[in-house]
């Protein structure tokens, strides 16, 4: 009963950690069920009677005197109990492996170059018709502050959703992301060209005529050299001509690869994201001269803004929240283990009381009897650890091939959870290996 109790208790307590790792609304309502209550009473009846037959059949076979006297305690030789500790720290140490693992992909993920600077570039979304003009004005309006460092637009943002369609040039045709931007696009983000030039204001064929494709999109195509290349884009329904090519960068998160990306001006397609790249040392102020100046421009419209850095770390939420679930769910099977193992390490110190008064009369170290009597835990955990590395690891490497772009599964991550589990298991025996070592052996020898 008193454990039902605690079990509600921390049910009451953890949920509102659940309802934020697994983005619930998860509710306990324990009256107006009528089922609850049932289920509760036949829970308490069942595991109670269930934990009370095993010890009551195990009893029965000695004799009254011989438990009286602690010649044999039949609990302490049940293979069962130790098992069922190895399997408690089994899960542990898979646990423990999946998070560090899943934690270093993440670490991994942030720390990648993605071909642009993501920080510090405020996007504004604007989708009215008359979107460039709105930019035009913004562009005119920002730059001569000194904070501003440069103005664009685009009718998406890196992270934030794409459309795809057909590129043809001569017999070749590829699925190709397309995306309309403004002229200082490339110079917004920092991506470098690697072969020809921007989009110029002072060339107006640019605006219908001239297309940007990057590396992946060359190499796709099979081109050593894609400048002057004639490409039809399906959905602009005419023929273009590969004016520059530029350096690879991710649009979407490193789940997938990087494929090919036409970019291009269109005067009749909206930029519905504004990018203003600004300085970092005063962004306060800043974001003030911005929204000042966006009321003035844009009276109507509501300012809304979001950093491009943090709208791009949000692909990796649910990953991140995958991550968290794990981590603690192994400090709660950390400590469900700990608990059987301090039970069970009182139980053997119990059984051993004759054999430890014995070794410190003979002379015996309080060092080496702790040790003796740590060791014969030590290969359970060890177990633990071959079951465990196995499972981690086929779990682990399924959960990986979400990533293009991944880390290798090395050994220390996994030596690293089985000592973890080691030391908490030596930790938690280490009160009852202590008290029996430097224990008087005649107390213990009293018993016989």
């Amino acid at each position: 009963m008193l454990r039902f109790i605690l079990g509600v208790i921390l049910a009451e307590l953890l949920l509102p950690l659940f309802n934020s790792l697994a983005e619930k609304q998860l509710e306990l309502d324990y009256f107006n069920k009528w089922y609850f209550i049932g289920w509760a009473i036949f829970l308490i009846l069942f595991i109670g009677i269930l934990s009370s037959i095993l010890p009551a059949m195990l009893l029965s076979r000695y004799p009254a005197a011989d438990l009286y006297q602690r010649r044999q305690i039949p609990a302490s030789r049940s293979y069962l109990s130790r098992s069922l500790i190895m399997i408690q720290f089994g899960l542990s140490i898979f646990l423990i492996t999946c998070t560090l693992i899943m934690s270093n992909q993440l670490q991994y993920l942030k720390s990648q170059n993605l071909g642009f600077t993501t920080e510090p570039i405020v996007v504004l979304p604007y989708h009215g018709a008359n979107s460039q003009q709105i930019l035009n004005i913004c562009r005119t309006e920002l730059m001569p502050y000194a904070d501003i460092v440069n103005v664009s637009g685009a009718i998406s943002y890196p992270g934030g959703g794409f459309h795809t369609t057909n590129a043809t040039s001569g017999h070749s045709s590829i699925a190709t992301i397309h995306i309309k931007i403004d002229y200082d696009f490339l110079q917004t983000f920092g991506i470098g060209l690697k072969d020809g030039r921007n989009f110029s204001r002072d060339i107006p064929s640019d605006t219908t005529k001239a297309i940007i494709i990057n590396e992946a999109f060359a190499n796709r195509m099979g081109w050593n050299s894609a400048l002057g290349k004639k490409v039809i884009i399906e959905w602009m329904g005419w023929e273009t001509e590969v004016i520059g090519v530029i350096k690879d960068f991710h649009y979407t998160s490193l789940h997938e690869n990087i494929g090919p990306v036409v970019l291009y001006l269109d005067p009749f397609v909206p930029v519905y994201n504004f990018f203003i790249k600004i300085k970092p040392e005063n962004i306060s102020s800043t974001l003030a001269l911005l929204n000042s100046k966006w009321h003035q421009i844009v009276p109507d419209h509501p300012f809304e803004y979001f950093f491009l850095d943090e709208k791009f770390d949000r692909l990796y939420q649910s990953d991140e929240r995958w991550s968290s679930i794990v981590e603690y769910s192994s400090i709660l099977a950390v400590l469900i283990a700990c608990f059987g193992l301090f039970g069970l390490s009182a139980l053997v110190m119990t059984k051993r009381t004759k054999e430890i008064g014995i070794r410190k009369v003979v002379g015996a170290s309080v060092n080496n009897m702790i040790l003796m009597l740590s060791n014969e835990f030590t290969k359970w955990i060890i177990w633990a650890n071959i079951i465990a590395w196995p499972c981690a690891y086929l779990i682990m490497e399924r959960w990986l091939q979400n990533f293009a772009y991944k880390i290798d599964i090395n050994l220390h991550l996994f030596l690293l959870a089985g000592l973890v589990a080691l030391l908490i298991a030596w930790l938690t025996i280490s009160a009852h290996a202590i008290k029996a070592a430097i224990a008087n052996p005649v107390e213990a020898l009293r018993y016989e």
